[in-house]
């Protein structure tokens, strides 16, 4: 988990190492994202943990906005005067990646650290200037 600011500076980071047979072994880790072109969306990562690299590359990437996450009517965790069913189709092929309801995502990815392969999720969600990818505006892309 890591929360920057907009030098890059680690304003809360924690990492652990999770294996299946023992005991998580945690500690401070760096994280460097690589953003696809005209996004704030991840095209590449390294999560680096003591002197363990994982590299992370997306596999599939699901949009917040479906769960409400900055759904501009149904918000997730907004008071909507009671219990409501509603739903609605998103084109995924073709999300402007630079609108603010777009913005939050949740990648599935192929996790590498020396000869070892695993899956996780990678939850992404980058607003305003963040120097580490040359983001300078409220919604620029890389």
């Amino acid at each position: 988990m890591t929360f920057d600011d907009a030098s890059g500076r680690a304003i809360s980071r924690s990492a652990a190492v999770m294996p299946l047979d023992g005991e998580a072994s945690g500690t401070e880790g760096t994280l460097r994202v690589e953003m696809a072109p005209g996004t704030r969306w991840m095209k590449s990562a390294a999560l680096t943990i003591a002197d363990d690299e994982v590299a992370l590359t997306p596999l599939l990437r699901f949009q917040m906005l479906g769960a409400g996450y900055s759904h501009p009517q149904l918000a997730h965790g907004r008071w909507h005067g009671g219990p409501v069913v509603a739903g609605e189709q998103l084109n995924l092929d073709e999300p402007d990646p630079l609108d603010f309801s777009n913005l939050h995502v949740q990648h599935v990815v192929r996790a590498r650290r020396g000869d070892q392969t695993g899956l996780g999720v990678f939850e992404q969600l980058v607003i305003g200037p963040y120097a580490p990818n040359g983001l300078t505006g409220l919604l620029d892309g890389a």
